[in-house]
């Protein structure tokens, strides 16, 4: 799996945590593996992230044995050759470890002749609770967040709610929900 999915996912789960008791009471009674030098025992180690993160959240949340995950090509089947017009011109698909967690991701590229793109992904953590905060943490609460690069908000479509972020000076954006 890409580093850059692994930097998403500790800036996620940083965000998500917030300023929480729980968080407090964590650090408060043990070093952060993070905090400690790296030849210090308790090290952020990507061998043993599973156990690291049963010490930091305890281990009811780090249940990787949740639902079980939808394989690969399964997944790869729910995004169609064409949508609304556009031509799928790029499909991956990775099964991966990611912090511990077992995770299953696609991701299909749609094109259209003016050179337009849009890029959907699917990520499967088959239910595991912990896995779902690290990576969708806004779904548990409300972001208002303008800055000058554009902003980033949740909302509602129909009654799903989703997070949805725009950068102007791009014409980039981003939808994401939580299924």
């Amino acid at each position: 799996m890409n580093y850059k999915y692994v930097i998403l996912l500790l800036v996620s789960l940083l965000w998500a945590c917030g300023k929480d008791k729980v968080a407090e009471s964590a650090t408060a009674t043990s070093p952060s593996p993070v905090e400690q030098p790296a030849d210090q025992p308790g090290r952020l180690d990507p061998e043993n992230m599973k156990e690291q993160a049963r010490e930091l959240f305890g281990e009811k949340t780090v249940n990787t044995e949740a639902a079980g995950l939808v394989d690969v090509e399964t997944l790869k089947g729910l995004l169609p050759a064409t949508l609304n017009g556009m031509t799928r011109a790029q499909l991956f698909g990775e099964a991966a470890n990611a912090l511990g967690f077992d995770v299953v991701e696609v991701n299909g590229v749609y094109t259209t002749n003016k050179g337009e793109n849009l890029s959907i992904d699917v990520l499967d953590t088959g239910g595991n609770p912990s896995a779902i905060g690290m990576l969708a943490g806004w779904a548990k609460s409300e972001v208002d967040r303008q800055t000058s690069n554009g902003h980033e908000k949740t909302s509602y479509i129909g009654d799903q709610k989703v997070l949805e972020k725009h950068d102007p000076a791009t014409n980039r954006s981003e939808l994401a929900t939580l299924v």
